[in-house]
């Protein structure tokens, strides 16, 4: 795993627990809403993506497959009455309040990026256009021969 996967990585969860503190502090206003609740949130998070739904999706049973996002919101629920302490329902509400914006604050500075790296590349791409077939090679893990 290279470096710009983990910047990334950090990126994404600095957002989102950004987006979480904000969610929290509108929706659930009597809760505690600390840096180590969010950061505590989106661990657990990461850890169920990065292992059970990682393996229920390269497992290659369809049933596995469909179940994994319903596996990954009721873990996510969970955590969310777990860590704060909330009603199932004020809980669920959370929840999806705060995965639709974290979703788009992170596609945002996704294409963000993607836009600051088309600008960085245009003039490398214009002089010699063989460049952006050598990225793309290396993006999916190809060395190019030329």
């Amino acid at each position: 795993m290279t470096l710009a996967f983990w910047i990334a990585v950090a990126v994404m969860a600095l957002v989102s627990v950004l987006t979480l503190r904000g969610t929290v502090a509108v929706i659930a206003k009597r809760a505690d809403n600390g840096w180590d609740n969010a950061i505590t949130y989106v661990l657990v998070t990461g850890l169920v993506l990065f292992f059970p739904c990682r393996w229920m999706v390269g497992s290659g049973a369809w049933i596995w497959m469909v179940l994994a996002p319903v596996v990954c919101w009721v873990v996510q629920v969970i955590a969310v009455r777990w860590i704060y302490e909330l009603n199932p329902l004020h809980s669920w509400m959370v929840a999806v309040t705060h995965t639709v914006f974290s979703t788009v604050a992170n596609v945002s500075v996704a294409i963000g990026a993607g836009v600051v790296a088309a600008y960085i590349l245009y003039g490398q791409i214009i002089s010699d256009p063989v460049r952006i077939i050598r990225i793309i090679l290396r993006l999916i893990g190809i060395e190019p021969p030329f």
